[in-house]
């Protein structure tokens, strides 16, 4: 099935360029493609020290407040450190909000971004994307909901060309690896700006992939995981039991600081468990990924659905539904890790990073 009209990006097209969300089957497969070395075990493996950098200041900046006493919003402090790795990996460069403790500009842009897709997705629920009447509706809608989206499309274009400007950059983020595969899948350079403000949350001529794949860098990369690590931290607070094993499994396996990477990370069962479990509690997409039934129709679990009809399985939904999960509302990191109290969970039935060919990239 194909992605639904009513759906928003989460940034604005430009002629001839959609993001990866957004794109055709075609265009999606060429961009997805280009973006996945990117995403590889091994870029991962070779951006780790970017991104331990970032943890590491947030630890000591938290460390400071709470030696001094000071109040502070983790939530925010999340953000800032998921934004400025995002920066650091999308743009060459972080936005410095871990170093002054404010929300950068860009960033603003994006939280009123994504407010102002919200509100033009509901006008695609009140009449066909594309009508007159849609078209009115938007109409209605005070200008700044439209410049807003141009603000984050205009400084992730400046931000992204800054950086292409320096393509011999020794520098491994995700630039430096779809530079690498440039040629081979004929990538435009507004197509790259582009997404890059969508991993976040253009030029005039044939390149334009660019703009748009560093636009959706900058939104999908970020936004979404403070959103999970939040929840997942909210529920440690809440659950003390649960958060003193986990803090005995990290302290009793490591020796120091220099130990704690990916290779040795992922083979901590119960920090695995609680990370699983807070993807199930707060998925950071919670709403259905909106598909269009194809000409014809076709039959979903049995029921048939006449064509155009557009479908969904709400994220939050699914892996809060009893028949999936018992004890839904709980925050249970066991079930993940084969308790038989739980053996009748439905672990197919949380698919937070979605599934199928435009599953998310970022997966690994």
């Amino acid at each position: 099935m194909h992605k639904s009209p009513v759906h928003v990006g989460s940034v604005d097209n430009l002629p001839g360029v959609t993001t990866l969300t957004m794109a055709d089957d075609d265009n999606h497969a060429r961009q997805r493609r280009a973006l996945s070395h990117a995403f590889s075990l091994k870029a991962l493996t070779d951006q780790e020290d970017i991104i331990q950098h970032f943890v590491n200041k947030l630890v000591t900046n938290v460390r400071a407040m709470a030696q001094q006493g000071v109040e502070f919003n983790l939530v925010d402090w999340l953000n800032f450190t998921t934004f400025d790795i995002i920066g650091d990996l999308a743009f060459g460069e972080p936005f410095g909000c871990l170093d002054s403790g404010k929300f950068h500009f860009l960033v603003q842009a994006i939280f009123e971004n994504i407010k102002a897709g919200a509100i033009e997705h509901a006008t695609r629920r009140f009449a066909t994307p594309g009508s007159t009447f849609q078209l009115f509706l938007m109409s209605m809608l005070p200008s700044k909901f439209k410049q807003f989206r141009r603000n984050h499309l205009d400084f992730s274009r400046e931000k992204a060309l800054k950086r292409l400007e320096n393509e011999n950059l020794e520098h491994r983020d995700f630039i430096w690896y779809i530079l690498k595969q440039r040629e081979k899948y004929d990538l435009k350079l507004d197509e790259i700006i582009v997404n890059s403000g969508l991993f976040m949350y253009a030029l005039p001529h044939a390149d334009k992939f660019y703009e748009l794949i560093l636009q959706t860098f900058s939104v999908a990369g970020s936004e979404t995981t403070a959103n999970l690590l939040s929840g997942l931290f909210a529920r440690l607070f809440w659950n003390p039991d649960k958060y003193r094993i986990l803090r005995d499994e990290i302290r009793t396996s490591f020796k120091s600081e220099d130990e704690i990477v990916y290779d040795n990370l992922i083979k901590l069962p119960y920090l695995n468990a609680v990370i699983e479990e807070a993807l199930r509690v707060h998925p950071p997409v919670p709403t259905g990924l909106l598909r269009t039934v194809p000409k014809g129709g076709d039959t979903i679990d049995g029921y048939w659905v006449p064509e155009g009809t557009h479908v969904a399985v709400g994220g939050w939904a699914a892996s809060h539904n009893p028949l999936n999960f018992k004890d839904p509302d709980l925050f249970v990191p066991e079930r993940w890790l084969d308790d038989k109290q739980y053996s009748t969970d439905n672990k197919k039935g949380m698919a937070p990073f979605s599934l199928g060919p435009r599953g998310c990239i970022g997966k690994q």
